[in-house]
């Protein structure tokens, strides 16, 4: 990632699953922790240096030897887990708790009171509900063991951030992953079926004392949620994307959003940005749900047409990656790729592209989610650009080197920061000719993507009298009460005046000839 977005910290050290079975008892199926989500070359070399400590025959000393989850972060485990199992009343409600200077957060989901996981829908015909009945007895039977389970997201953080990185844990990671094994559980007697397996895993280690690493790699070969726990800590803790496949039928993806920009520098008493972190105020939040899941439609990223990608890293590495996923979206992306231009906006894509400017911002949030590019205004020669108050200038020798092989025929990076850093005025007085002027902008986009320099952007305020703000408003209401009164003539009137249908009945009263006797008129 570039130096224009900084990915915060979650202070992730542990992820842990629990579950109840009918029993009550509150066994740990699995915990996630930094020591045992290690690489498999980690976990080889950590292996082999072990085993060459070891006696010649193989085996394996028992002396001071426990499991690999005792101690349970450095707490005495069966006491944790039953703060960590709290009663019906937390089902689906943000669970926080804090020991010592551990924050656990979670969201406790519990089995209905019949036991089963999901609400069954009642049927008209007799013969059908009795037929659903049966197989839901059966599914109630086969899963009435367990009634709650409970992810829980262990963090260290520091005391000021404490609420912000709790909050971002449960929001995009505990919330999130819940209610995906929720909805797994409720149709595949998920969570159970993984839990028991783990379980079995655990009481095999117990008996055969092998090493901690060799444990947890087992593991999570053959449990399919071990592995989307392991694969959703090792990301999350690091700041990345975590795309998490609980089931042939199941991936979710699950990231903190990374802070693309800063709108100000903080003070002496404000905690410090990252340097090289992009200082403007056209500044767009990205969203942490990806755009193809469409239960995430209400709080993705609403993209301006009038603004344009900045791509974090180069378009054909980008294609690469997308040729290698083969996903639903690759051939649009490649088009859209190709067509893009940190000098064009959206909408002018769209027009250049032949794809409409929904499908345009669709595809831009999808790049801006798995964060390949970010969003800025369209890059222009009448924009007036500066040297970044928050340029990271430790970085400039190591910049230099790479500006340079970027772009050996124009000036250093130096030369440009110098230039940049005079008087404010507009960049294309910088470009020498109309020749250079795609080369500048590329030059452009690459000291705005390093965080170098920031547009300069100059704002006007409007200040409106009192006096006439009291007359549009009065104006206003005035015309709220001429439109009203305007409806309620309307409706007087429509009220008032007889129907058509009462119309002919009195017209056919009042001129229908006289019968005689015998049903037929007179004077026939």
């Amino acid at each position: 990632m570039s130096s224009i977005s900084a990915s915060p910290n979650p202070c992730l050290i542990a992820i842990l699953l629990l579950t109840q079975a009918r029993p009550a008892d509150h066994p740990l199926s699995f915990n996630a922790t930094a020591s045992c989500c290690q690489t498999k070359e980690e976990a080889d070399a950590a292996l082999s240096a072990s085993s060459s400590s070891q006696p010649g025959d193989g085996s394996v000393t028992t002396e001071n030897w426990l499991p690999p989850w005792h101690p349970l972060l450095g707490l005495g485990t069966e006491n944790l887990v039953s703060l960590l199992a709290p009663g019906r009343t937390w089902h689906k409600r943000k669970f926080e708790m804090a020991v010592n200077d551990l924050a656990f957060v979670g969201r406790p989901v519990y089995a209905r009171e019949n036991g089963s996981w999901s609400r069954r829908r009642r049927r008209k015909m007799t013969e059908t509900a009795s037929v659903d009945s049966a197989a839901a007895a059966n599914a109630t039977s086969e899963s009435d063991s367990l009634t709650m389970f409970h992810l829980v997201c262990v963090l260290d953080p520091p005391l000021a951030q404490q609420a912000v990185r709790v909050r971002e844990i449960y929001d995009h990671v505990a919330k999130r992953l819940s209610r995906a094994l929720k909805v797994e559980q409720a149709k595949y007697n998920y969570v159970w079926e993984q839990s028991e397996l783990i379980q079995r895993l655990k009481a095999a280690h117990l008996t055969s004392a092998e090493y901690v690493d060799s444990f947890y790699s087992n593991v999570a070969r053959q449990s399919a949620l071990a592995n989307a726990i392991v694969a959703t800590f090792r990301a999350i803790s690091q700041s990345q994307v975590a795309a998490v496949v609980l089931s042939p039928r199941v991936s979710i993806s699950m990231q903190i959003p990374p802070v693309c920009s800063a709108s100000y520098l903080p003070s002496l008493t404000e905690p410090a940005i990252k340097p090289g972190l992009w200082l403007t105020t056209a500044n767009q939040a990205a969203s942490a749900h990806s755009d193809l899941e469409p239960a995430s439609t209400s709080s993705t990223l609403q993209v301006a047409k009038n603004t344009t990608l900045l791509l974090h890293e180069s378009r054909h590495r980008i294609l690469r990656g997308l040729q290698e996923s083969q996903g639903p979206l690759a051939q649009a992306l490649t088009i859209f790729l190709d067509k893009l231009r940190s000098t064009k906006s959206f909408y002018a894509l769209s027009i250049a592209s032949r794809l409409s400017l929904a499908d345009v911002q669709l595809l831009a949030r999808h790049l801006i989610y798995w964060r390949h590019a970010v969003a800025i205004p369209p890059l222009h020669h009448r924009n007036t650009y500066i040297v970044s108050p928050n340029a990271d200038m430790s970085k400039l020798a190591s910049a230099c080197k790479a500006f340079e092989a970027s772009f050996p025929m124009t000036p250093s990076l130096p030369k440009v920061l110098h230039l940049l850093g005079q008087t404010p005025t507009p960049y294309g007085r910088l470009i020498p000719s109309s020749d250079h002027k795609e080369e500048y902008y590329r030059i452009l986009a690459w000291l705005l993507r390093g965080g170098w320099v920031t547009q300069l952007c100059t704002f006007a305020y409007v200040r409106v009298d009192p006096r006439v703000k009291k007359a549009v408003r009065k104006r206003d209401e005035d015309d709220s009460h001429h439109r009203n009164h305007q409806h309620q003539l309307i409706r007087e009137a429509t009220d008032s005046s007889p129907s058509k249908h009462d119309q002919g009945h009195s017209m056919a009263s009042s001129y229908s000839p006289s019968l005689s006797s015998d049903g037929r008129p007179f004077g026939h």
